[in-house]
């Protein structure tokens, strides 16, 4: 027994000899340069191609090390080049199933894909076939068992990538600098990946499509995914579809996104934090189409397959970036902010509890700036703006320019723009206030350069604007408490007025109705308005005008008072078919008691009075009422007198046919009574 025991005991002592000596043996240069001729001269015999490695260092069963890797495919093109190659496998980890990669290094490594135009297949697949059983089994896939992988750490440097499928007409070619992975685990039957930090810097990203896509059949799966940690710095990432003229060019200096993930949804994008410094985005694409659509009457952004996105953010920081945006399908306009070819530097961004869901927006604008080529720039701006299905709501929002502020608060609901309504249930109201706002002319010529270009010379007048209003309503009436309109060079113009719009966006249907408590407007103003042809008439330095103003767009009637340094009157009128002369249809009161008519008189000639005639006149008072058409005219009531001296007085009632045609001209006059002084009759 004790023999037996002896024997086993040197036995044991034996193999664990043995092992050891194995074991020391593997970690010996030679043994590790034998292992590497065995493999190496293994993967030649099984690829036909040309396999070489360099020095190979490992220790069993942790690590691998291999310095220097090379691989031609079949047509003697390289296929693998690399430098140093590290690999930390958790071994027994593996013996439970799991899959635990400590650490994986690799630099210096180049990789060369390709296929031919006329075959689909890589020129890598020569691997795949040497080392593919030519007798596959078919099993019944095992859905219970899910695949778990867990990545340590990743870190690839100097590394170049191509990817060339001239079958599908897709290449891509990736350099990058220094890219770390840190992956806490991939789940293959849920698709959930889950990340823990990814940073890379000097990446050089370039995927160009040459030919129209076939859309694969089956669907792809669409992974959940956490990344704690996102920090891209000094990278360039381009991507054109030549098909479909789409081209994005980008330059990201620093990028540094915390908590991102979809996991509560898979098409809602949450992230805590966002920082973005000069960066440079090139965005260019040919359509006609609109990047958003009305749906329901809400604002909404839809993907290309046709999924609504969600974005939810909580902190946003953007600064000294620039933006390029090219709809090469829009012509460019040669003056003011071109909204299809937009090129923005200085942008910058602060904003906080962000949140774009189904068309809805919610933000926290802290401050918001940009300068645009065409000389439009936004110094900053901020506000609290909340816009849901419901309503835009947007709250403390101020703007301001190099040359104007705007401040304002707002509640706009869809639904007060919907003229249907079979309910027949009140809308709601709207409601805009603006508060010491500046609108400068330069803002205007850039922003709505048409618009300023119809009205240059009028704009050159008034200069810049100063608002306040305060506006509420719907789509079927517009109540204004509020708008008043200063201009600020000269004071060329001034504008306080109250009242109501009905059917504002009904062109047919709009009407009227309005206190004005003031219009002023200088000389130099009002003459712009008057047409060339004109007959010649003095202006007063100033027109004020108040009372009351109400009708459509084709009739007015107004009830007002006139002042001026050339007299007052008060007149009431009734216009009908005003925008069509020979349809118009006038009914107007005039009564003055001061109209200094030698003033207004531009042309004394062309009425056959002299200046002698008009100093003997003087000022005077009328009492008139005139009606009809431009092809007759009746006169109820005209009644003329002369203040200074009482050199004249006219009473009269009749009709005027004609009266803009002197060889159709007619008349039929009552005259009650005209009486003259000797002064004026001897002129």
């Amino acid at each position: 027994m004790k023999k037996l025991l002896k024997v086993t005991a040197y036995s044991l002592f034996s193999i664990i000899a043995l092992l050891l000596v194995i074991a020391l043996s593997l970690q010996t240069h030679w043994a590790k340069n034998l292992i590497r001729d065995k493999v190496q001269a293994y993967i030649q015999r099984k690829t036909n191609a040309t396999f070489a490695m360099g020095q190979v260092d490992f220790s069993f069963p942790k690590w691998i090390e291999i310095d220097g890797l090379f691989m031609l495919d079949n047509a003697n093109d390289t296929l693998l080049l690399g430098k140093h190659l590290k690999v930390d496998i958790d071994m027994f980890a593996l013996i439970q199933s799991k899959y635990v990669i400590n650490k994986l290094v690799m630099d210096q490594f180049y990789v060369n894909l390709y296929n031919e135009e006329t075959d689909s297949i890589y020129n890598y697949q020569f691997i795949l076939d040497a080392f593919t059983s030519k007798k596959t089994v078919v099993k019944e896939q095992d859905t219970t068992q899910v695949l778990n992988i867990k990545i340590k750490e990743i870190d690839i440097t100097h590394t170049h990538f191509i990817q060339k499928d001239a079958y599908l007409g897709n290449f891509m070619e990736v350099n990058v600098q220094k890219f770390h992975l840190n992956v806490d685990g991939i789940n293959f039957k849920d698709w959930h990946i889950d990340i823990n930090d990814f940073r890379v810097e000097g990446l050089d990203f370039r995927y160009v499509i040459t030919k129209i896509q076939k859309i694969a059949d089956g669907k792809s799966p669409n992974p959940l995914f956490t990344i704690n940690k996102t920090l891209i710095q000094n990278s360039h990432i381009y991507f054109e579809n030549k098909p479909d003229y789409l081209l994005t060019d980008n330059y990201i200096q620093y990028l540094y996104i915390l908590g991102l993930n979809n996991t509560s949804q898979l098409n809602t994008y949450t992230t805590s934090s966002i920082v973005l410094n000069n960066s440079a985005f090139i965005f260019q694409h040919k359509t006609e189409n609109e990047v958003v659509k009305v749906v329901a009457d809400t604002l909404t952004a839809i993907a290309n397959n046709n999924t609504t996105l969600g974005i939810v953010i909580k902190d946003i920081a953007l600064q000294n970036n620039s933006l390029i945006y090219d709809n090469i399908s829009q012509p460019k306009k040669q003056a003011g902010l071109d909204y299809y070819h937009l090129d923005i530097k200085a942008l910058k961004l602060v904003a906080s509890n962000t949140k774009f869901d189904n068309g809805n927006i919610k933000t926290n604008i802290k401050s918001f700036g940009f300068k645009d080529k065409s000389g439009f720039a936004i110094d900053t701006l901020s506000g609290v703006v909340n816009v849901d299905s419901s309503n835009v709501n947007i709250k403390d929002f101020y703007v301001e320019t190099p040359y104007s502020k705007i401040a304002a608060t707002a509640v706009i609901y869809p639904q007060s723009f919907k003229k249907g309504n079979k309910e027949k249930l009140p809308l709601p109201d709207n409601e805009i206030t603006l508060t010491q706002t500046l609108i400068s002319q330069k803002d205007l010529e850039l922003l709505a350069d048409s618009l300023a270009r119809t009205y240059k010379k009028q704009l050159n007048v008034l200069g810049d604007l100063s608002i306040d209003a305060h506006a509420k309503g719907n789509v079927h009436t517009i109540h204004i408490s509020s708008f008043v309109v200063n201009s600020l060079r000269n004071k060329d113009l001034s504008i306080d007025v109250t009242g109501g719009v009905a059917n504002p966006t009904d062109t047919k249907k709009l009407s009227y109705n309005l206190n004005v408590k003031d219009i002023s407007a200088s000389k130099q103003l009002i003459a712009l308005f008057i047409p060339k042809n004109t007959e010649p008439l003095n202006l007063p330095n100033r027109l004020n005008l108040n009372g009351l103003i109400k009708g459509d767009l084709q009739n007015v009637n107004t009830d007002i008072t006139l002042n001026s340094d050339f007299g007052n009157a008060d007149i009431k009128a009734d216009l009908k078919n005003f925008q069509t002369p020979k349809k118009m249809v006038f009914d107007v009161a005039l009564k003055s008691n001061n109209l200094e008519i030698d003033n207004w008189i531009g042309d004394e000639k062309k009425i056959g009075l002299v200046r002698g005639e008009m100093d003997v006149l003087g000022n005077l008072a009328i009492d008139a009422h005139v009606k009809g058409t431009l092809n007759k005219i009746y006169i109820p009531t005209f009644v003329a007198n002369s203040l200074k001296n009482k050199d004249l007085s006219i009473d009269l009632t009749g009709e005027v046919s004609n009266p803009t045609d002197t060889k159709k001209l007619a008349y039929n006059l009552n005259v009650k009574d005209i009486s003259a002084s000797k002064q004026l009759i001897t002129l």
